[in-house]
């Protein structure tokens, strides 16, 4: 899939873009890529509209994962776990590349539920909220298995109308 977007980095005029993208690359990698290839990085971390960003360099500087914030949406901090086509990033939005330390969580009711029914864990539900959860044995899970059986990323669950599972073993 293409993507047309501006690129706001602090200290400089906003960048016309042009990306060809994989259906299965996540916004985190989409924000890794762009500070990494990024010719003109400011050396020293800087603030873009309230949020710390990633301007100087992928290794260095801030904690948190990197991932993209909407510029046009008062930086409202994209979910870099969620592919590009999952996140609604469209073509026309300017972002910003920022550091998010902390998982952005989904606030809202929860719309579904997972029920484990095999395995140590059976019987375990968890409420499920309109977004991505992934399930497996991996600190970074929201559904947590104590099954050895199961890879760290073993699925992933996606929330959106009707939910739908990915395998990722």
């Amino acid at each position: 899939m293409k993507l047309k977007f501006a690129l706001r980095s602090p200290g400089q005029d906003d960048r016309d873009l042009v990306a060809t993208i994989d259906s299965a690359t996540t916004i985190g990698e989409l924000a890794t890529y762009l500070a990494r290839a990024d010719p003109r990085q400011v050396p020293a971390q800087a603030l873009a509209g309230g949020v710390d960003a990633a301007v100087d360099g992928v290794g260095a500087g801030g904690d948190g994962e990197l991932t993209l914030a909407l510029v046009d949406q008062s930086y409202r901090v994209v979910d870099a776990r969620l592919t590009v086509p999952e996140s609604g990033l469209r073509s026309g939005v300017t972002i910003a590349v920022t550091r998010r330390a902390e998982s952005v969580v989904d606030v809202g009711r929860p719309v579904a539920m997972a029920l484990i029914v095999a395995g140590p864990d059976s019987g375990k539900e968890f409420l499920l909220r309109r977004g991505t959860a992934y399930i497996g044995r991996g600190h970074g899970a929201q559904i947590q298995l104590n099954d050895s059986s199961g890879s760290r990323r073993h699925a992933k669950l996606v929330v959106a109308g009707l939910p739908a599972t990915t395998s990722l073993a």
